[in-house]
């Protein structure tokens, strides 16, 4: 249950979530209705954006509500081993789409614009794109099937904490939490932040090469390194503080983890809609052209 003297901090992030989870949500229809439209025409370098958008939407109007219902009245509303279990599935597995996906697209925009040719037939774009985006979309869904709903640990929830606390595999089961946080995130973690780093280094030689191809690369570039700082600064306080919980128990550590750290992660699918809406071409006109066909009536 909320402590009192706590109690501002939760409503504090009750009305921030609900604030800006708002319009996220909206922005985040109007893209998926977007995207929708040019169905027949989406570019490959933007596929990668239906998934984070399809799956922030998800988070946004699903997990954050239940977040929010907890801030609103202290403690887990829907009591039940079920429902917990289904809440913790969903916030673990989402999180991990929305950032497994992303680490393969901060590869893959490598091949795209320095290996163009890797893309260049049909056979080629399955398994270099499709295949590998596939992947990383189901893998999360799949590993926390089996390591929160399916796995045998006794699971104890705590009604009085956000998420019911924690999964069973986190304290009963070190080899799995171990795999989960390395593999899960500080890997993915890793190569997003070093991928763009990369690109970014690569991109800025070929400028000062004067390579033609340049104007387009900068756009391909502007386009995924402004998601992945977005990942970068709310990924890294929760890896690093999941690091040293790693050598060093701590109640306090695990405190800032579940209530700070993890509600930290919850600003990356809120904010992505509107970071991505800058880079969707033709979106900003389709919303300007729908706006100038409303009749307004007459005074």
């Amino acid at each position: 249950m909320v402590d009192q003297s706590t109690l501002w901090l939760s409503k504090a992030k009750f009305w921030i979530l609900l604030i800006l989870s708002i319009p996220s949500s909206i922005l985040a229809i109007l893209i998926m209705i977007h995207f929708f439209h040019k169905r027949h025409n989406i570019s490959m370098n933007q596929h990668f954006i239906v998934i984070l958008i399809v799956t922030s939407f998800l988070h946004t109007i699903g997990d954050l509500s239940f977040i929010m219902d907890y801030y609103q009245h202290g403690r887990v509303s829907f009591a039940s081993n079920l429902f917990c279990t289904f809440w913790n599935w969903w916030e673990y597995s989402s999180n991990i789409v929305l950032l497994y996906p992303m680490a393969w697209t901060s590869i893959e925009r490598h091949f795209i614009i320095f290996h163009h040719k890797l893309m260049s037939t049909r056979r080629k774009r399955f398994f270099f794109h499709l295949l590998p985006l596939f992947i990383t979309s189901v893998y999360p869904l799949i590993f926390y099937l089996g390591a929160i709903v399916l796995n045998p640990c006794k699971k104890q929830w705590d009604y009085d904490e956000v998420f019911c606390l924690l999964p069973c595999y986190v304290t009963d089961q070190p080899s799995v939490a171990t795999f989960n946080f390395i593999g899960n995130i500080i890997f993915p973690t890793f190569v997003i932040t070093t991928a763009n780093v990369y690109l970014i280094l690569r991109v800025l030689r070929q400028k000062r090469s004067h390579h033609v191809k340049w104007r387009r690369q900068r756009k391909l570039t502007k386009q995924l390194v402004s998601i992945a700082i977005l990942y970068i600064i709310f990924w890294f306080p929760m890896a690093i503080n999941g690091l040293i919980m790693t050598f060093m128990s701590s109640s306090v550590l695990l405190y800032i983890q579940v209530n700070y750290f993890f509600f930290l992660l919850n600003m990356i699918p809120i904010i992505l809609p509107f970071i991505s809406m800058n880079y969707l071409t033709g979106f900003m006109n389709a919303i300007n052209h729908r706006q100038n066909r409303t009749i307004v009536p007459a005074l």
